[in-house]
């Protein structure tokens, strides 16, 4: 019997103003697509095209919706109704949220509001094991925090480590380990 591949694929939301501004973010943190944001995700469109993607879910946040929308849009595939998902939303940073961006891992995870790493990195998990659906192609539009996430399940680092890898490009699209994803959740 023909086994299907199915893959799951994370793309960052466009170029945001706090991108631009290098802010904190967060959940917190209203921060639109810059019109550079916005010819990001049209560029990740014409790579989505070539996925086969059946389902799109993205983060209520406006910068990922948005970027879910232009990517929906540029690849063709305007009758796939986008599905948003809360448990996708970026990290939740706190009093950090609109202040400079800096690199420090302990005065970050310590600052008042940040959400526990370990309890972010299992909701981001659980939430890509919920909408992942067999025998389709999906592609989830979320946050660089979000992905990072993704990254340290897949390569045995602790939730901590999320700040010590460097900062994912907007609009990229990467595939999910689903495996790796799953074993973590064992």
């Amino acid at each position: 019997m023909l086994q299907l591949v199915v893959m799951v694929f994370i793309a960052r939301h466009g170029q945001s103003e706090a991108n631009l501004d290098d802010l904190f973010a967060g959940k917190e943190l209203n921060s639109p697509l810059t019109n550079i944001g916005r010819e990001q995700a049209k560029f990740s469109g014409a790579k989505v095209k070539l996925l086969n993607i059946a389902k799109i879910v993205s983060s209520p946040i406006e910068r990922a919706l948005e970027t879910a929308q232009i990517i929906r849009d540029s690849a063709g595939l305007n009758e796939i109704k986008i599905e948003v998902e809360k448990d996708l939303e970026e990290l939740a940073m706190g009093e950090l949220s609109g202040t400079k961006r800096f690199k420090g891992v302990d005065e970050f995870w310590g600052a008042v509001g940040v959400e526990d790493p370990d309890k972010f990195r299992d909701r981001v998990a659980r939430t890509l094991l919920k909408v992942d659906e067999e025998g389709r192609n999906i592609l989830v539009v979320s946050h660089g925090v979000v992905i990072k996430a993704i990254i340290t399940i897949e390569n045995g680092l602790t939730a901590r480590e999320i700040r010590t890898l460097h900062d994912i490009e907007n609009a990229v699209v990467k595939e999910v380990d689903m495996d790796a994803i799953k074993k973590f959740l064992e």
